[in-house]
């Protein structure tokens, strides 16, 4: 029985909108986040799992072709992706 549509590009296609409109804010939340100082070893290991997190799911984006995002027009004017220094 044949499929009519591929469903790997509706989800493609539905996974893109919904990340356009996120990974700015979702961005901006954990580039403040990080950028706190971290004042003990707990804060510490928080920082770094969310920094480990993050670039996750940066790759994951990139992994899944949906790297559009970064420079759609949305994404552009959001200022979507922040540099994480050590």
């Amino acid at each position: 029985m044949a499929v009519p549509f591929d469903l790997s590009n509706d989800w493609q296609k539905d996974m893109f909108d919904v990340l356009d409109q996120l990974i700015g804010p979702l961005s901006a939340h954990i580039t403040s986040l990080l950028t706190q100082p971290v004042s003990g070893t707990d804060e510490h290991r928080a920082h770094i799992e969310s920094k480990r997190a993050y670039l996750a799911l940066l790759n994951n984006i990139m992994a899944s072709k949906l790297d559009g995002i970064f420079t759609s027009e949305r994404g552009l004017t959001s200022s979507s992706v922040h540099c994480l220094n050590d």
